[in-house]
Parts: structure tokens; C-alpha cells; sequence
């Protein structure tokens, strides 16, 4: 059980390093995508981590500073109201550029199922309810983006065409 101020501390400082490396990636995986809407997604996906980041960060810090946990609360994030829509393509890009990013898709489903697993794993662990669930959420969150990027990796693989997000239709990252 995570009851030890310490082994908190050290718990949410890995969960921290988590989401970096998920922005990092996905922002890698915006910068080398050529399709827009496959762009939009990882910048979508990089967003959230950086939002899932930012929560663990102010848990962190609540923690150091005066021994409690912040009340948790689930915020809005983007993912719970991503819609998978087909966009009509025209001109696909080549067969290797879609190898490519298949491939990108997979090592982003790999990594979306080690967080989720971890942040489960941690609500297991805990004892405080605002602690459960404040690690419940985000692996259900992170089970969002696993569901989202295997909806990519199909429509990829079976229709030569990345899935957009119906509610959003992307224009956050337009404007």
C-alpha cells in the first residue's frame, strides 16, 4: 500500500516522467506525420499528457508542501469526447509512409498500455479514495487513448485513412 510520504513522492514523480515521455513522444510522432489529421491526433494526445502531467505535478506538489492530497477532480479532457469520424482522403500518401506510421501508432499503443497499467496498479495500491481515484481516471484516460490509437492502426491498415475527431474536427490546432 502507498502510505509513506517518501514512497508517494517517488511514486508521482515516476507517474510525472510518464507523461513526459508520452508528450515527448507524441509530439515526435506530430512533427513526423505528414497526414494533418494524424498530426491533430498525436497534438491531441500530446495535450492530454500534458494535462494527465500537470495533475500529478500539482498532487506532487500539494504533497510536499503540506502532507495532503488536493481533492480529486476529473476535468474535461478533450479524449472522453473524441468520436471517430473516417475523413475522405484523396491521394493517400505511399505504402512506406503508412508503414511509417503504423509503426508510430504501435509504439504509442505500447506505451498508452504501460501507463495504463501503471496508473490501474496504483489505484490498487492506495488507500486514500481521492488517491484511487485520482490514478483510477487517468488509466481510464489512458485506456481513451489506447482505444483511440487502435481505431487509427485499423482505419490505417483497412482503409488507407486516419480517423478524425468528429466533436472536435481538429480546428483547436488550426487556428
Amino acid at each position: 500500500m502507498l502510505t509513506d510520504k517518501d514512497e508517494i513522492i517517488s511514486t508521482l514523480n515516476m507517474a510525472v516522467e510518464l507523461e513526459k515521455k508520452g508528450l515527448k513522444n507524441y509530439l515526435d510522432f506530430a512533427r513526423q506525420t505528414k497526414d494533418i489529421t494524424g498530426k491533430d491526433m498525436f497534438l491531441l494526445l500530446a495535450r492530454d499528457e500534458y494535462d494527465h502531467m500537470t495533475i500529478i505535478e500539482e498532487q506532487r506538489d500539494n504533497i510536499q508542501h503540506c502532507g495532503c492530497w488536493k481533492k480529486a477532480e476529473n476535468p474535461h479532457f478533450n479524449i472522453t469526447k473524441i468520436l471517430p469520424k473516417v475523413k475522405d482522403v484523396q491521394g493517400y500518401p505511399p505504402e512506406e509512409e503508412i508503414l511509417n506510421q503504423i509503426h508510430a501508432l504501435e509504439i504509442a499503443l505500447e506505451f498508452e498500455t504501460r501507463a495504463r497499467d501503471s496508473y490501474s496498479l496504483l489505484a490498487e495500491k492506495c488507500e486514500d479514495p481521492d488517491v484511487k481515484k485520482l490514478f483510477a481516471f487517468l488509466s481510464e484516460m489512458e485506456q481513451g487513448h489506447y482505444d483511440l490509437l487502435e481505431n487509427q492502426k485499423a482505419s490505417l491498415t483497412d482503409n488507407r485513412t486516419w480517423l478524425e475527431m468528429a466533436e472536435y474536427g481538429m480546428e483547436p490546432f488550426m487556428e
